[in-house]
């Protein structure tokens, strides 16, 4: 769907990159999309939990952060990497991606009603972390974010949780 989004270009791109390993990240322009860079990162398929998930999953946030900080992104919105068809649990993906994130950056969880679970996890991550505010808005996505007063310039980070991994990943 990204790749639809951003017209022929971005693959194109994508080609000179040469793949990515599970937990890195790359970065290239976003074309076509109301985003400056798209941030690439291939997250871990859960086998069960024994073989370096919850590790590979931290280095795909933390990866991607500071790719987008060494770009001089200011605002960044991820789907839940890998809760979708990879079958990553999605309340142990939570703590992957507050242990991607760096301590001086606020973290806006938008749930966007996709899932029933959602909105109790992203209320008890918000609970537990001074970095994290919860936004709840069916069917927001990143309007919805927007729309709550996000501040960009303030390096606020926004991570979508969204279990169905149904939302674009990349920056907006």
């Amino acid at each position: 769907a990204i790749h639809r989004a951003a017209g022929p270009e971005l693959l194109a791109e994508c080609r000179t990159l040469h793949g990515c390993a599970t937990g890195q990240a790359k970065i290239t322009k976003g074309y076509k999309l109301p985003a400056k860079y798209v941030i690439h990162t291939p997250g871990p398929i859960w086998r069960g939990g024994g073989q370096g998930e919850d590790g590979l999953l931290a280095s795909c946030y933390r990866s991607s952060l500071e790719l987008a900080a060494e770009y001089g992104c200011k605002t960044v919105a991820f789907s839940a990497i890998s809760t979708g068809v990879y079958r990553f649990p999605l309340e142990r993906a939570a703590a992957s991606i507050l242990d991607g994130a760096p301590d001086n950056l606020q973290l806006i969880l938008v749930d966007d009603g996709s899932a029933d679970a959602t909105p109790a996890l992203c209320d008890k991550l918000a609970a537990g972390d001074r970095r994290v505010r919860a936004i709840h808005q069916k069917n927001g996505g990143a309007s919805a974010a927007r729309n709550a007063g996000l501040d960009a310039a303030a390096g606020e980070w926004v991570l979508f949780v969204d279990a169905d991994d149904a939302l674009l990943p990349g920056l907006w």
